[in-house]
């Protein structure tokens, strides 16, 4: 059954929506709202609720009301912060609170920092460990550590962030995959080559799967290789080739050359070929010729004058000039980098965390 506003307290209510002059009107009026809960989302706090949508200003002043983060179904305010990339309300909390509720508060179903790693939050990451370095010895119900979800997400300077900080870059998940593997299977080929600049072990292999499907010539007592791993012969997935073959150029080079840094990996061709064709056109655009702004008067007494059905909006009509080309060219350019960034990061979201 649902629950409508008024049954709400209203604090929960202008907590989510980040009416700030509500919340301290509510608990001016009621210093204990600050503890109020929200049945609409199944108890969760007003604190938690302004800490998912990252008004800093209300979870101060709930804070400074006497709010606690309470963990409801297996999240805290600092867990939907963390989630949210909200670094200033992670601060407020930590202030107000304590550095335990960054840490691994009891009861989450995965702490703050993991859940910064799985959305790839490096400022979050950073001020967790600021504040509670053992953070990183933490994993998710599936072994995964913060290094494992960080490569999973593809997130470059998190990754060497949490290197940086001493996670162990060969530690394997509760299936034996280590970082390394993660990037293969979420489609990350720079997450790959970070970890390959760092380190990673690519000799490693992957638990034995006795429930895997069964594959002549494969012994399935034994675990998968990276190159097993992103060898997928039945399927046209052009990543994963790139990713094959860099691997395989690797295993190779250490095999003959084992003193030598991971080779750098190839920009993604079509990413090559969007940033030329961007490139192109903001070229042409900028060297078009201007146009003429504005258009001849019509004579007087002509029909374009005096009839009111032909009349022409000149505003809509102008021939774009060169500035206007210009900025044109821009927002094309900055929507096709944006667009090439996303086609780089498609794929190993991981939202349903498996």
């Amino acid at each position: 059954m649902g629950h409508s506003t008024d049954e709400r307290p209203q604090v929960c209510v202008a907590a989510k929506s980040g009416d700030a002059d509500a919340v301290k009107t509510a608990l001016a009026g009621d210093p204990k709202a600050a503890l109020a809960v929200d049945p609409l989302y199944g108890g969760r706090t007003a604190l938690s609720a302004a800490a998912a949508a990252g008004h800093t200003d209300i979870v101060k002043a709930l804070i400074d009301a006497g709010a606690v983060d309470t963990v409801v179904r297996g999240w805290s305010a600092a867990c939907h912060a963390a989630y949210g990339g909200h670094t200033d309300v992670l601060a407020a909390l930590a202030a107000g609170i304590g550095v335990g509720a960054m840490a691994t508060p009891t009861g989450t179903s995965m702490p703050p920092l993991l859940l910064a790693c799985l959305k790839g939050h490096r400022a979050c990451a950073s001020l967790i460990l600021d504040a509670e370095p053992a953070a990183l010895g933490a994993r998710d119900p599936h072994g995964r550590t913060a290094l494992m979800l960080a490569a999973s997400a593809g997130n470059v300077e998190l990754i060497e962030l949490l290197v940086e900080r001493g996670a162990p870059i060969d530690d394997a998940s509760s299936e034996g995959k280590t970082a390394l593997m993660w990037a293969i299977g979420a489609h990350r080929p720079l997450a790959v080559q970070a970890l390959a600049r760092l380190g990673a072990n690519p000799d490693l292999k992957t638990l034995p799967n006795p429930d895997a499907p069964i594959t002549p010539g494969k012994d399935r007592t034994v675990g998968e290789s990276i190159l097993e791993l992103s060898d997928h012969k039945h399927t046209r997935d052009p990543t994963f080739r790139l990713l094959h073959k860099y691997l395989s150029d690797w295993v190779e080079q250490r095999a003959q050359r084992p003193e030598d840094a991971a080779p750098p990996f190839d920009p993604l061709p079509w990413i090559s070929h969007a940033e030329a064709f961007v490139a192109a056109e903001a070229a042409k655009a900028a060297a078009a010729p201007e146009e003429a702004t504005e258009e001849p008067a019509a004579p007087a007494g002509s029909e374009a004058e005096s009839d009111i059905f032909d009349a022409v909006d000149v505003t809509d009509e102008q021939p774009v000039g060169g500035d206007q080309r210009e900025e044109e060219a821009k927002a094309v350019e900055a929507e096709a980098k944006k667009t090439a960034m996303e086609l780089a990061a498609a794929d190993g979201d991981l939202d349903d965390l498996d």
